[in-house]
């Protein structure tokens, strides 16, 4: 009679990959967030570029059109 020897059954272990802090959108009583697809960032998917919201120079232009329309729009129109 063969008998079999089980070896317990040994689970891969993760990778783990550093979440590079540019990826995190605010942190609240130390819990990070991070921006929508920072995942993709990490895969080579799409930039850091192309899942945040504004930079420096889109900033400016933004905040150039609204003093514009603040100055020139009467509120009470709309």
């Amino acid at each position: 009679m063969k008998t079999e020897v089980l070896s317990p059954k040994v689970e891969p272990k993760l990778e783990t990959q550093e979440i590079h802090k540019s990826l995190i959108y605010e942190e609240i009583d130390g819990v990070p967030f991070y921006y929508k697809g920072w995942q993709n960032v990490l895969n080579h998917q799409q930039t850091l570029a192309e899942i945040m919201g504004c930079l420096g120079t889109q900033v400016v232009i933004i905040s150039c059109i609204l003093e514009f329309l603040y100055q020139n729009l009467s509120l009470t129109d709309y």
